[in-house]
């Protein structure tokens, strides 16, 4: 339950949050327990996904069973809300939430903050933060082996100059975060050991193989390990500079 808690816990007070794809509910349940959030709406395009938590309702005190309102709807369309201080937004693809935001702009932004888990696709979804000129920050948790990234931004602030979202992203900073780079993140830090791991794997199985389909692979594969090897080896000079 760590990347739940994460998400709940990256939720600021809130009088209102709308909690989209929720699916399960266990977000929603998570924030209506929290004394300093007023309201939950939770929403998903199946109502047979929004079964899961009515039914899990009545087991909860009558106070959170009041705070948790449901709805079935695409993303933030035709909400009964006009407004809500946070949207939490997890469990689904880059290009999905992407989406979800794009299709309703103006009530997004009239959000504090939105917290965001995309599960894929995290390069081009960081390079469509990057594009909106909000602050963001970014974090990143490990459960059962896999790895989930959590982003807060801020819609209604202006975005620091200094910012690791102010400039254009390389492909590096795209794909692992600016914020996560920069800090030498320990989580992002055990995720590249694994993926070097994962990637010199793969690289010996294809040694053997002649075809041109093969090698381009191989290549490809070697690229992305020599990027992983570059950023631990900042990360190790960084660790010597600190002692």
């Amino acid at each position: 339950m760590t990347r739940i808690q994460a998400l709940v816990d990256a939720v600021p007070p809130s009088a209102r949050v709308v909690d989209v794809g929720a699916d399960h509910g266990l977000i929603s349940l998570g924030l209506a327990k929290r004394s300093d959030i007023g309201a939950v709406l939770a929403t998903d395009i199946s109502g047979d996904s929004l079964s899961k938590l009515t039914k899990a309702l009545p087991q909860e005190a009558a106070g959170i069973q009041q705070k948790i309102h449901m709805t079935v709807t695409d993303g933030l369309q035709q909400l009964p809300w006009s407004s809500a201080d946070t949207i939490v937004i997890a469990g689904m693809g880059g290009p999905l939430i992407e989406r979800i935001l794009r299709d309703s702009l103006p009530f997004a932004k009239r959000a504090k903050t939105w917290v965001l888990s995309p599960q894929s696709g995290l390069a081009d979804f960081r390079r469509f933060l990057q594009h909106l000129a909000m602050p963001v920050e970014e974090d990143l948790v490990e459960e059962a082996g896999i790895f989930y990234p959590l982003f807060r931004v801020f819609p209604g602030c202006q975005r620091s100059p200094q910012s690791d979202y102010a400039e254009a992203l390389s492909d590096t900073e795209a794909e692992y975060g600016p914020t996560l780079l920069r800090q030498h993140h320990p989580v992002l830090m055990e995720q590249l050991h694994r993926e070097q791991k994962t990637l010199s794997g793969l690289i010996q199985k294809l040694a053997g193989q002649g075809s041109l389909t093969a090698k381009k692979r191989r290549q490809e594969l070697e690229n992305q390990c020599a990027a992983i090897r570059s950023i631990l080896k900042e990360q190790a000079e960084h660790s010597c500079d600190e002692k």
